[in-house]
């Protein structure tokens, strides 16, 4: 898989790791939104916005797609952001979510599928839900997964998409030459591939 970079004129960097992952129809999709919801918040925001001083950082799971995208944006540390990405299976690994935990993630995830729509989006999101074949059975047999949802079932779930998936993952860093070949030195076997925009 890629592991490249783009060169711009830019003082800081963006970076973006995407992995396949389960598609909207997958048993498997209403738990990771869930381990989702949790690491943004529980690893993400603290190790690479706050200790790594970057504008913005995620994950989102992409299940029109079947994606799974870590990201930065406006980040200072290319090598340290590059390096969470890389540890985001051992953080799910060793984290100790409890059912606490978990009903926090559902109330988070769910107020956006469940949310209300307004007469002027009826017509756009039920031609969206078509096109992605998303139905009414669907959507409730997500829902009704997450309700039961527990922290085993969140861990396990997250640990078998990034263990099937990691080795498929293509990395892309955008930020000045100057900045990528600093990278590239701390880098080792792992540099990335520059090329100019």
């Amino acid at each position: 898989p890629p592991y490249e970079a783009l060169a711009g004129q830019m003082k800081i960097a963006h970076c973006v790791k995407v992995m396949p992952a389960p598609h909207l129809a997958h048993p498997d999709v209403p738990l990771l939104q869930l381990g989702v919801y949790l690491a943004r918040f529980d690893y993400f925001l603290p190790e690479i916005r706050f200790k790594g001083n970057a504008y913005g950082a995620g994950i989102q799971h992409n299940d029109s797609f079947g994606t799974l995208c870590l990201y930065s944006f406006s980040d200072p540390a290319i090598v340290e952001t590059l390096a969470v990405f890389d540890r985001l299976r051992d953080h799910v690994a060793t984290r100790q979510w409890n059912q606490m935990d978990i009903d926090r993630a559902i109330i988070g995830s769910a107020r956006d599928a469940e949310r209300p729509i307004r007469p002027s989006e009826a017509t756009g999101t039920a031609l969206i839900r078509h096109i992605r074949g998303d139905t009414d059975v669907l959507r409730e047999t997500r829902y009704r997964a997450m309700l039961r949802a527990d922290p085993v079932s969140v861990k396990e779930t997250m640990l078998r998409t990034i263990d099937a998936n990691e080795a498929r993952a293509a990395v892309c860093v955008v930020s000045s030459r100057e900045k990528l070949e600093e990278a590239n030195k701390r880098l080792g076997d792992r540099r990335l591939t520059i090329s100019d925009i």
